[in-house]
């Protein structure tokens, strides 16, 4: 089958991951990123010239480059459609298309087309309007799913975030990694209050943190607890992430609160493929994916969090049998390519 995956183009290679799952599979598969497009760089030369121009000029010219791009993006998407000529389409979140440019792309394609989307759907109030017109609606956790019909999705299935095992895995690592990242707590993610105070409670412990918004101030109070040597970098890409992982002694995973119920984030599936020990808040729905106690160790409040962190610190072996009965059950259930398998079966009477 052809099929074509419209994406945005995100750090942690989703749409690449998924593209691999399906040609896994013995699809034929073409990305397209709904953010991005060839066209993007030479975009930007031109506007760079903006800078010739006074103040009030520049942010004239600057919307209206703005808008310009995403009219050539979406231009670019749906040539590239016709082009392609796909059996079916398959839209990671998609966000930003606007109905027009997905009314355009049902014209000339008269194909189904279906999204998935790992986030919560309704912090993007301007694309509900756009949820029913698809064949069929995939969301990362079921908490979403009576609202979900509200809006008018018709078809509509709980598809779990996953991760990529070819990236995601046990793996030989250097001195010179052994010296980056070598700690007793690894936390990676976006800075926001809850997880701030996670950091706080691991004071006098090896800590190290990446991500972006560490450096506000608001999050120098969970900062100073740990010390300023504990903030690594503000991003790591997916191989140093893994490398971290094969490493760190204890990876503590923090959900966004956009996961309610059972909506586990990729991390806590690509922390587990390394075969790392994940101590993780929980989630009341998870056991629909994980065990709590066997393949992972779940956390109430941080101080809990600190608590079960002194325990296992102290043993290794527990650490390690709980990661490698995480990574086996990630192996048997929770790769792309599993999600790709269940989301063509859920769609096969409109192929």
């Amino acid at each position: 089958m052809r099929i074509l995956l419209i994406a945005p183009h995100f750090v942690g290679r989703w749409a690449e991951s998924n593209q691999a799952a399906l040609q896994s599979l013995g699809h034929s598969v073409r990305t397209i990123y709904y953010d991005r497009s060839p066209i993007e760089s030479r975009a930007v030369r031109l506007a760079a010239m903006s800078a010739v121009w006074s103040r009030q000029d520049r942010d004239e010219i600057h919307a209206w480059f703005l808008h310009s791009l995403s009219a050539l993006r979406h231009r670019f998407l749906v040539r590239m459609a016709r082009n392609f000529s796909p059996n079916l389409v398959i839209v990671l979140k998609g966000d930003s298309i606007p109905m027009p440019v997905l009314e355009e792309l049902r014209v000339y394609t008269r194909i189904p087309i279906v999204s998935w989307w790992v986030d919560d759907p309704f912090r993007f109030p301007e694309s509900i309007h756009t949820y029913s017109f698809y064949d069929h609606f995939f969301v990362f956790d079921r908490a979403y799913i009576p609202r979900l019909k509200t809006a008018g999705v018709r078809r509509l299935t709980f598809l779990p975030c996953a991760c990529d095992t070819n990236t995601y895995r046990p793996m030989a690592v250097s001195a010179i990694d052994l010296r980056r990242y070598e700690c007793d707590v690894a936390f990676v993610g976006w800075f926001y209050s809850e997880r701030g105070k996670l950091v706080s409670a691991m004071a006098g412990l090896d800590v190290a943190v990446w991500g972006t918004g560490w450096q506000l101030p608001e999050a120098q109070q969970a900062v100073r607890s740990v010390g300023r040597k504990a903030l690594r970098g503000r991003r790591l890409d997916s191989l140093r992430a893994a490398r971290l992982y094969n490493i760190a002694k204890i990876c503590v995973n923090s959900h966004h609160e956009q996961s309610v119920y059972n909506g586990l984030n990729m991390r806590s599936f690509e922390l587990l493929a390394c075969g790392a020990f994940e101590l993780v808040d929980h989630l009341p729905g998870m056991c629909d994916l994980l065990l709590p106690g066997e393949e992972v160790v779940c956390y109430e409040s941080p101080d809990h969090a600190r608590e079960l962190t002194d325990y296992y610190l102290a043993r290794p072996e527990a650490r390690a049998e709980i990661g490698l009965r995480g990574r086996e059950r990630v192996l048997k259930e929770h790769t792309y390519k599993h999600r790709m398998e269940s989301l063509l079966a859920s769609v096969a009477d409109l192929v």
